[in-house]
């Protein structure tokens, strides 16, 4: 069994001066029974945690992300008209620079390209927003069309139809823009870019175009089309 250590001899202290008096046996035990560093340092317990977070994500109890990473079509065709609609914008000042009075005649010879650049920038994003509407359109004939299929299915062959003519109206306007989409995407031909959007155009428009056949195909067999 471990001893107590024996503190040492008190000894006489006095205060002479002005000012608080602290005694040189009350320093003495502070620093006895102070606790060091390796023991109950608060360090250690910071320490400690980080390690377990660090087991914790190697073990994959982190969260997972969410899978939602892309953005929804109605998002990406807002956002890539909006780029269509500044780079277009900025090609039509740079044009207008060289009518301007008292332009230096830099900005007169340097303004034509520049413009140029800008309206060719211009047209990439205006070809994605010609893939990202017949996605929006297909989503929406999708929906309409499984609307029209449980309309009939409930006997409720008015609201069928009608449903089923919002699909279609929305398959048409998918198959326009995708023909649109081809010929921005022409222009612009000299880009990989181009094709994909184009690429993404006809495989939306084929989608909005099954969904209205398979919902045609179900309602004739119940006699609601």
């Amino acid at each position: 069994m471990d001893e107590t250590p024996e503190l040492p001899a008190q000894s006489e202290n006095h205060n002479h001066g002005s000012g608080p008096f602290i005694s040189a046996r009350s320093i003495h035990q502070v620093n006895y029974y102070s606790p060091s560093v390796g023991e109950g340092h608060p360090s250690d317990d910071l320490s400690a945690r980080a390690d377990a977070g660090t087991d914790a994500k190697a073990d994959g109890e982190e969260p997972p992300e969410s899978e939602d990473s892309e953005p929804s079509p109605l998002g990406s065709l807002v956002g890539y008209a909006f780029a269509a609609l500044i780079l277009f914008g900025m090609a039509v000042v740079g044009a207008t620079v060289p009518f301007a009075a008292h332009t230096p005649l830099a900005e007169r010879v340097l303004s034509f390209p520049l413009a140029a650049a800008l309206a060719v920038g211009g047209l990439v994003p205006l070809a994605f927003v010609f893939a990202a509407l017949p996605e929006v359109c297909a989503v929406g004939a999708a929906n309409a069309a499984a609307s029209a299929v449980g309309r009939g299915t409930a006997g409720r062959s008015a609201t069928a139809r009608l449903n089923l003519r919002h699909a279609r109206l929305l398959a048409r306007t998918a198959d326009k823009s995708a023909e649109l989409g081809g010929y921005v995407a022409a222009l612009i031909g000299f880009l990989a870019i181009g094709g994909r959007a184009a690429d993404r155009a006809q495989e939306a428009k084929q989608q909005a175009a099954t969904e209205v056949e398979k919902a045609e195909t179900a309602l004739k067999g119940r006699g609601g089309s």
